[in-house]
């Protein structure tokens, strides 16, 4: 799926400066891994690879060249060698030759520092981005896990199956009024309850 980043004003009908195939960020160890590639580059100055954490405050992190003007698939690499612990958002700038510029959605990775702890982990607890990230225990990898979000009379909100491909799940909760809900996780391995904040 094409994402096209640049001016879109049916005034100047200008030509996007680009079409871009893909941005993603990966958790690698001690580093994030930072890719994206495009198929079109027109007039593109370079990029820049913005980041945020949980207070949603961006800051560029790393400035990469562009291509100028192509007409074939460029794929470009760069990595976040000193990441956020817990939820952090990455964002792409387009910038061209003229000084304009245009964002990319941004992408979430989750820097999981609790290595040995065979607890759930929830974060961010108190939350008000619309998802929480959770850590479940290594023996539900072998089972799928449903978690189901309730409010405090007991009305089921919202529910989302994960498979057993990780530990580390991010739990989309949607837009919720600000005040304390219910998160159940179940398996075949775990059954337990946690209370999340919304702000």
């Amino acid at each position: 799926m094409y994402v096209a980043l640049g001016n879109t004003s049916p005034i100047n009908n200008l030509p996007l400066p680009i079409e871009l195939l893909s941005f993603d960020a990966k958790l690698k160890g001690t580093y994030v891994d930072l890719t994206w590639s495009t198929a079109t580059e027109i007039n593109n100055d370079y990029f820049v690879v913005e980041r945020a954490g949980v207070d949603l405050f961006w800051n560029p992190i790393l400035e990469k060249s562009g291509a100028g003007n192509s007409n074939s698939i460029l794929s470009y690499s760069d990595k976040d060698r000193d990441p956020l612990e817990g939820v952090s958002y990455y964002r792409l700038k387009q910038v061209d030759f003229s000084g304009d510029y245009s964002y990319s959605d941004p992408v979430s990775v989750f820097n999981n520092t609790i290595t040995e702890s065979e607890d759930i982990f929830m974060y961010p607890n108190p939350s008000a981005l619309g998802s929480v990230f959770l850590r479940l225990p290594f023996v539900t990898r072998d089972f799928q896990t449903e978690v189901r979000l309730f409010d405090m009379k007991g009305r089921q909100l919202a529910s989302q199956r994960f498979d057993t491909s990780s530990d580390i799940f991010e739990f989309y909760y949607g837009e919720l009024k600000p005040g304390i809900y219910l998160i159940n996780i179940a398996s075949n391995a775990i059954n337990e309850t946690k209370k999340l904040v919304v702000k």
